[in-house]
């Protein structure tokens, strides 16, 4: 069974808490100080210090980590990156699901690929192959930042060697107006139009080349809407 978003946020929070109590750990020795005076300067007690130097404060949060860092001479630094696909939510599966339901026969879809090894939590949202080649699929709701979209849809591409990517987004005015103000940026990783890709998918192909799709999502509970071209 895949592992869970969650599940997966906190395998990662524990591996934090571990690495941050070693470098704590690791500073106030080298220091020598002992775990009452670094407990005292950053008001916690020398047993929650010595739990957080073992990576066995699940309670800790950044303020706390920040003053025992300073502490012992060091600087906290916490930031997010790009780490896996995030949840989906209902929309985004009608999505997957309206596109799906066009793709012609002998086509093979997979969901939820990934990228590399199990490091690398990316994955396609989808890869659609036909018996000679395969294109990846992501599906976006609401398209909000092209030029982030692009760099991540290339990334992906060069590290899974897929080079053809489709893009299926949600057929809103939102999106259409996202795409025609970012065509200059989005053109080199999708340079044919909606029709040429269904044309293609319909027929049981992959497409020669990368292109965008938008797709009438159906609201909840109603039949699925039809593809448009973009």
């Amino acid at each position: 069974m895949p592992e869970s978003h969650a599940s997966r946020g906190a395998r990662r929070g524990r591996r934090l808490l571990l690495d941050l109590g070693d470098e704590i750990r690791a500073a106030r020795t080298a220091a020598a100080l002992s775990l009452a005076t670094v407990a005292e300067a950053a008001g916690i007690s020398p047993t929650e210090l010595s739990r957080i130097e073992r990576g066995l404060a699940p309670w800790l949060d950044v303020l706390v980590a920040a003053r025992l860092c300073a502490v012992v001479g060091l600087a906290l630094s916490v930031r997010a990156f790009p780490g896996g696909n995030p949840l989906r939510d209902a929309g985004h599966l009608r999505l997957i699901s309206t596109f799906s339901v066009r793709l012609g026969p002998g086509l093979r879809v997979r969901t939820e690929v990934p990228i590399g090894d199990a490091r690398d939590q990316r994955a396609w949202d989808q890869t659609v192959s036909d018996r000679a080649d395969t294109v990846a699929v992501e599906h976006e709701t609401r398209l909000t930042d092209a030029q982030a979209l692009a760099r991540r849809v290339a990334l992906k591409s060069r590290d899974s060697g897929i080079e053809r990517v489709l893009l299926v987004l949600a057929d809103t005015k939102a999106n259409r107006t996202a795409v025609a103000g970012a065509r200059e940026v989005l053109r080199p990783l999708f340079p044919l139009d909606g029709a040429e890709v269904l044309a293609a998918l319909a027929a049981g192909r992959v497409p020669p080349a990368g292109g965008i799709v938008f797709i009438r999502v159906p609201a909840a509970g109603r039949q699925q809407g039809r593809s448009t071209a973009a």
